[in-house]
């Protein structure tokens, strides 16, 4: 049985009251009130789970199919190419996109049920509920774009990749979302206060040096900014922030700005957190995030938690907390598909030292050699990178310019399972497509984290899966066994990198998760 589930929260009087409208495919819709019971479903079809999370139980052998980050898998483009409101694999953009003809009537028709359906689904008409035409167009849009969807992706080369790897992690990740993290309240409230002091600080010295007193005070950002940044960027722009942090020793406002900016997101972060009830974050994933298909922690941002402050993330009773880093895994990943036996040896020992010793450590610190590197082979700023220390890497510079030329031929670039990415829309020049390597080597590092989470969850399935970072993840596991868990999970995450990169002895690395 493949089911449609959307949710609808009204407030009656104060009092919360929840409608499940539920449709199995070819069949009526049906509603269910407070309790929501799907007993026998093999498919769970909806775009919302982060509201039907915890209505559901969520089961092995159900499959829970997503329809917007189905759609996103198989689109193959960057969200940067859209407006914000435009993405393709919007749920009511990709309804709008759907053939009015197939729904009986004309186009503007059809266009007005669908805006009369979205405020419906988001309460906005409340008062002129009409469920016996609203719901029922509403879940058959949602049954055609299933059917749509489904199709679209069955001929898709995303298809093998989705089976194997994409519906069995998004299980996994719904499991830990119904589950939670526990974090301790009095450790957030201990950082909140800290960084508030540290915030006063930066922010005088903003104000009373510089004039500045927000970061949307652009007029006196030009005036102390003007001479030391391209004409180009926008200010408080993404481009803006990361150019300030590229190139944080021109400027002394350009380290206090970013700090400034790092502070306030952890306050914003912690502060979410702090406002949770029974001192459990239930995190939501996207487990497709980005075009590389990274996985996103959208609801709350633990991702972009500064370290220092990932201490409230705390283990159950008896049960500890293990954090696995792949060492230098990007350039890891990129010696190996160049097959460059040099990169590889230097890979052996250390990527980034080897960088620092070749230019010299008067010159470059490790964490400055390892941007270099990620600016020359991500195509950032190459013009103002030495090339003098990759000529020592002759497959590097050939493995470039097949990838170069693969994406010349096909009009796009794939890792090898699927992850396909298809050329920028209004871009002309392959030269000024700077992200064919970071696809390659980023949407293989994607598939390797994501392939040792499901060989886990199916070998050790006792022990719980917290969090994906870049490089690395947090599982929790039993205090009486961590010796045994230290060895046989760094087992899964060497042998699932080695599937892939046979010249390589993979570095997984057991570290403090706060440091």
């Amino acid at each position: 049985m493949n089911i449609i589930v959307i949710k609808q929260t009204t407030y009656i009087k104060g009092a919360e009251e929840n409608l499940f409208y539920i449709k199995e495919i070819g069949k009526p819709f049906t509603i269910q009130k407070d309790e929501l019971n799907v007993d026998g479903a093999k498919m769970i079809i909806s775009f919302n789970f982060e509201n039907l999370i915890h209505h559901i139980e969520i089961e092995k052998n159900v499959h829970y199919f997503d329809l917007e980050k189905v759609k996103k898998q198989i689109t193959g483009r960057s969200k940067k190419e859209f407006k914000k409101n435009d993405f393709p694999w919007n749920i009511w953009n990709a309804i709008y996109s759907l053939n009015y003809q197939e729904f009986c009537t004309s186009k503007n028709e059809f266009e007005d049920k669908v805006r009369t359906a979205k405020e419906f689904f988001y309460g906005n008409n409340s008062g002129e509920l009409d469920i016996a035409n609203q719901v029922p167009f509403l879940l058959d849009c949602l049954e055609k774009l299933y059917f749509d969807i489904s199709e679209e992706l069955s001929n898709s080369i995303e298809f093998a990749r989705y089976i194997n790897i994409e519906k069995k992690l998004h299980n996994i990740l719904l499991r830990t979302t119904k589950k939670g993290i526990a974090f301790d309240i009095e450790i957030v409230k201990k950082h909140i206060a800290e960084i508030e002091t540290e915030l006063y600080k930066f922010r005088n010295e903003l104000q009373l040096d510089y004039g500045i007193f927000s970061k949307y005070d652009y007029r006196n950002l030009e005036n102390n900014l003007i001479n030391f940044i391209p004409k180009s960027l926008k200010y408080n722009s993404k481009g803006f922030w990361k150019y300030l942090k590229l190139k944080r020793g021109k400027h002394p406002l350009f380290d206090l700005l970013l700090n400034e900016r790092k502070l306030s997101k952890n306050k914003t972060i912690l502060t979410r957190i702090g406002s949770l009830l029974d001192n459990t974050i239930y995190p939501y994933f996207d487990y497709f995030g980005t075009i590389t298909s990274r996985i996103l922690v959208i609801s709350p941002s633990l991702q972009q938690l500064n370290k220092k402050y990932r201490d409230i993330i705390v283990p159950a009773d008896g049960k500890c907390l293990l954090y696995f880093d792949y060492s230098q895994f990007e350039a890891g990943l990129l010696a190996s598909k160049a097959d460059d036996d040099n990169l590889i040896k230097m890979y052996e020992s250390d990527i980034y030292h080897g960088i620092v010793k070749s230019i010299g450590d008067d010159k470059i610190t490790r964490d400055e050699a390892k941007q270099f590197f990620y600016s020359y082979c991500y195509g950032v700023e190459r013009q103002n990178v030495t090339n003098d220390f990759f000529r020592q890497f002759p497959n590097l510079i050939l493995y470039e310019n097949l990838v170069s030329k693969e994406f010349e031929q096909n009009g796009y670039i794939e890792t090898e399972f699927g992850n396909r990415r298809y050329r920028t829309m209004g871009i002309e020049s392959i030269n000024d497509e700077k992200w064919l390597i970071s696809q390659k080597i980023q949407g293989l590092a994607s598939i390797i984290l994501k392939k040792v989470i499901i060989s886990i969850n199916e070998n050790y399935p006792e022990v719980d899966f917290l969090l994906p970072m870049h490089d690395a993840i947090l599982y929790q596991v039993n205090q009486v066994d961590v010796e045994k868990y230290q060895k046989e999970l760094s087992y899964i995450f060497e042998s699932v990198m080695k599937e892939y990169c046979e010249k390589l002895t993979p570095k997984v690395i057991l570290k403090d998760f706060t440091k």
